[in-house]
């Protein structure tokens, strides 16, 4: 579909997918297709980024879900054989959460500081002398924005908390393996037990001194921080456009 509406100007009457206004006159062939080349590529980029976004969304789900399965099979477990399978897949899929969050934690720092901008340069526009449609269009575009972050946001703050029902709550790993009969085990397997009923921090998707923690509390924290950066940059504004308003009896 991305590569239909990009081609659409080299079969129909179009001019550019993007209607803009530069300062050079782009009536002649050569420019033409320079920026035709450029808007498609520009395009293109847009359009990979936002699926390698969507992946990284769709993956950290997938955890969750895997989270969840393995949640249900230890809850089910009766015996210490089926336990140990249980570890050892606990194991592997924490060591994995951690690579993807590693794989996606600075992208997902890009989304934050390009949300933020933008959401930011919408909420300047819609308060500007422009037409309805326009302020609309940014009024559109800070939605966007709002679920673009959700979109990593939510997942990752339902991995933390599926990696929390393993060492808090009731039928957490720890209880289950305390329930069985561990003490008849050898003492090398005691020893893994008991290594496996110890606290342990939950995988969080996060940046040190930048990013603390993404989930849906930190998501909740930064749109008023946005709002209170917005109302920073538009109140001298206002304070400079509203004595134009005054009716001149008033004055």
């Amino acid at each position: 579909m991305a590569s239909i509406y990009l081609l659409g100007p080299t079969m129909f009457p179009m001019v550019n997918i993007i209607h803009a206004e530069y300062p050079f006159d782009t009536n002649r062939t050569s420019i033409s297709v320079m920026v035709r080349a450029h808007q498609i590529v520009a395009c293109y980029q847009c359009c990979s980024h936002l699926c390698m976004c969507v992946f990284g969304g769709l993956l950290i789900w997938f955890m969750a879900a895997r989270y969840e399965c393995l949640a249900v099979e230890i809850q089910m477990n009766t015996n210490i054989r089926t336990l140990t399978r249980c570890i050892r897949k606990q194991l592997r899929l924490k060591r994995y959460t951690e690579d993807v969050f590693a794989c996606f934690r600075y992208m997902v720092l890009f989304v934050i500081i390009i949300s933020t901008f933008l959401m930011t340069l919408c909420a300047v526009m819609v308060v500007m002398n422009i037409s309805v449609m326009l302020k609309m269009m940014y009024i559109v575009n800070s939605v966007y924005y709002l679920m673009y972050l959700l979109m990593y946001a939510w997942p990752a703050d339902n991995v933390k908390d599926m990696v929390d029902r393993f060492y808090k709550d009731s039928l957490s790993l720890p209880t289950i393996v305390y329930d069985l009969t561990w003490y008849e085990q050898t003492l090398g397997m005691q020893k893994s037990l008991l290594n496996v009923m110890t606290y342990q921090k939950p995988v969080t998707l996060s940046i040190k001194c930048i990013m603390p923690e993404l989930s849906l509390n930190y998501y909740c924290t930064v749109r008023p921080s946005d709002v209170e950066r917005f109302a920073a940059i538009i109140c001298p504004m206002l304070s400079l456009f509203v004595p134009l308003y005054v009716p001149y009896w008033k004055r």
